[in-house]
């Protein structure tokens, strides 16, 4: 799921608005000016459908590339962009009303009025704003070599370089042949261990909060209360940190220099994504300005901790033998690198990580580009996968009999041990959970694109190279005339559990969670996964209550869509009386060993978690050891 970061310390201004189950929008007196100010009334279509208007209008005469950015585009470079003409709604919105809501909300109110394909005025700039299935597939599918990712790279080149989220054309081919087969089910199925035993790693600190409450400390804010949304940042930071390049994080437990420096990084792509425009390239603004000169200091800390791992992890595998020196000269030195030929597929690679598997394909150890690509996967693998767990979460809380169907697979399914690999493909009803979560709140609500070359989408809306595009996921999740009751929270939706999960295609291209055609995101089965183990973990072992004092929970515009002020909820232990002890491991030991292809760090990771998850179980120590045992059938390795 790739999309830009927030962090544990919630940083980045934004527009909060309440969140409630179902979801609500309570649009705001700005969103009626907004409709107010539009300067022309939608055409007769149906666009939301995808049906065609009655015919295109003339060609914009501008072939522009470039795209203003306001009042300094002229000392920034750009263009004033073209302005399209023909079938295409006009909306104008005032300046002094952006900010005001998130921009997700304000695309659906517009969307309500002007259709599935309108363009936005903004001050001097323009989007297209697209939120017709058929349009968002041509321009993700039908015409993809026609538009690029735009603005989006231009914000994240500080941090992503030319990382596989950044790139386009050619560069972005080569990265995807080497980066997504690093991805593929059979190193997902590797991580699963790893998944549930990262969760547990972090059972202490909820364990505390529920011992709190068995003492009779509920108050609000009290000791049993937990901001989970703040647990989600830190456990999907440590999962990313270890599947991706071996390193731990430990952030459930700690902070410490580099944990800090990741979150600012990830505060400053959060900010940098909602700016109005690129003031950060501005010369000599970064000794204005301390949050820029602290956002350069943290990325220095984070690359040189990349480069590091980058060398550690080479050394052993060049002493291993497992991959050949590569030849690389000094004068080469933090240059990208070529494109590369197409890594050699997961079976073939005994890899344990992200990281293993790239230079076991070859990759230079002093690459520039490796080092994008690992903190593209850092920053993108993080902050998307919390989001989907904390409103999953906050959504389980609030219609309790979703919730009971979940504990019951997951008591049917796990009994009380940490789930293994052979048990992902039977949370069919938790995995469906998840995917109704990403539904109601897409991760990112909005993609961007920029066209390279003209296009006329369904309907006659013409595209004239340099436009640059705003592609509402939040508008396609909850269009009421793509979805019956598009604000209810209902996992059944997607048809019979036993049928194939819902894709982009599967549903016509009304569901993106992940983006469609050849650049939807590497890591969806990642994502999938991590949240469907953390969940189960999570829900076998406690029970969650709303922490009242803290007030509706609310949420605010950004990259992703985050809650204003954190998920606080009051901990319990669950009754496991009823639950039945854990089968007996030795087939399952032999499963998880074939399926994790022996990985040594999973092992490890499952070993460390059997200590922390035995808290308050009878149980789980022996689920736990259990689990380790199957992931161990590999040599362990020492850990960061």
């Amino acid at each position: 799921m790739l999309a830009t970061g927030r962090g544990s310390a919630r940083g980045a201004a934004g527009s909060t608005h309440t969140a409630a189950a179902p979801v609500r929008r309570q649009w705001s007196r700005t969103a009626r000016a907004v409709r107010a100010a539009a300067q022309s009334p939608p055409p007769a279509q149906d666009t939301a459908r995808g049906s065609e208007a009655a015919g295109p209008g003339p060609s914009s005469t501008s072939s522009s590339a470039g795209a203003s950015w306001g009042p300094l585009a002229a000392l920034l470079g750009g263009g004033g962009g073209p302005q399209q003409q023909g079938p295409t709604p006009e909306v104008r919105v005032p300046l002094n009303n952006v900010g005001k809501v998130p921009i997700f909300q304000l695309l659906y109110d517009l969307y309500c009025s002007h259709g599935g394909v309108f363009r936005m005025h903004l001050g001097p700039k323009s989007f297209l704003v697209l939120s017709d299935p058929g349009a968002v597939r041509q321009v993700l599918v039908g015409a993809v070599d026609k538009y690029s990712k735009g603005i989006l790279a231009e914000i994240l080149e500080f941090v992503m370089g030319n990382g596989l989220l950044a790139a386009d054309g050619e560069h972005w081919i080569a990265r995807r042949r080497v980066v997504a087969p690093a991805l593929q089910r059979k190193f997902v199925s590797s991580q699963v261990a790893l998944f549930g035993a990262a969760t547990a790693h972090g059972l202490p600190q909820l364990e505390a909060a529920a011992a709190a409450a068995a003492a009779g400390d509920t108050r609000g804010g009290g000791a049993a209360s937990v901001d989970m949304e703040s647990f989600f940042s830190r456990l999907s930071l440590d999962i990313v940190g270890k599947s991706v390049f071996d390193y731990d994080f430990d952030s459930l437990r700690h902070d410490d220099p580099v944990i800090q420096a990741v979150y600012t990084v990830l505060r400053e792509s959060t900010l940098r994504s909602t700016a109005p425009f690129p003031y950060w390239k501005l010369p000599g603004i970064s000794m204005l300005v301390p949050r820029l000169r602290d956002s350069d200091a943290a990325l220095a800390i984070v690359n040189d901790t990349l480069d590091r791992l980058i060398a550690r992890c080479k050394d052993t595998l060049e002493a291993e033998g497992s991959i050949p020196v590569p030849a690389v000269s000094a004068s080469s030195a933090g240059a990208a690198s070529t494109p590369s030929a197409p890594s050699a597929p997961l079976e073939e690679s005994s890899a344990p990580t992200v990281l293993h598997f790239l230079l076991g394909g070859g990759e230079a150890l002093n690459s520039r580009q490796l080092r994008d690509d690992l903190m593209t996967l850092l920053i993108a693998g993080h902050e998307t996968t919390a989001a989907a767990l904390t409103w999953a979460l906050h959504l389980l809380v609030t219609h309790p009999e979703v919730m009971q169907r979940v504990r019951d697979e997951v008591d049917s399914v796990l009994g009380d041990k940490l789930p293994g690999a052979e048990d992902l493909p039977l949370l069919r009803y938790t995995t469906r959970v998840v995917n109704e979560a990403l539904r109601l709140y897409p991760q990112p609500p909005v993609l961007i694109r920029r066209a390279v070359q003209d296009d006329v989408l369904p309907g006659g809306h013409r595209v004239p190279a340099g436009t640059d595009l705003f592609i509402s996921v939040w508008n396609l999740h909850h269009s009421p005339q793509l979805w019956e009751r598009p604000e209810a929270f209902d996992p059944d939706r997607f048809g019979p559990l036993d049928a194939p999960p819902p894709t982009e295609v599967s549903t016509d291209f009304r569901f993106l969670p992940f983006g469609g055609g050849r650049r939807k995101c590497v890591g969806d089965m990642f994502a999938i996964a991590e949240c469907v183990v953390t969940l189960a973990v999570l829900l076998q072992r406690f029970d969650f209550a709303p922490d009242s004092s803290f007030g509706p929970v609310g949420f605010k515009s950004g990259a992703t869509i985050n809650t204003s002020n954190g998920l606080h909820m009051i901990i319990s232990r669950r009754d496991l009386t009823g639950v039945p002890p854990p089968a007996p491991r030795a087939a399952a030991a032999a499963a998880a060993a074939a399926s994790t292809g022996g990985c040594p760090h999973a092992a490890a990771a499952a070993a460390d978690a059997a200590a922390a998850s035995a808290n308050g179980c009878p149980h789980t120590a022996a689920a736990a050891a259990g689990s380790a045992a199957a992931a161990g059938a590999g040599t362990p390795q020492p850990r960061q």
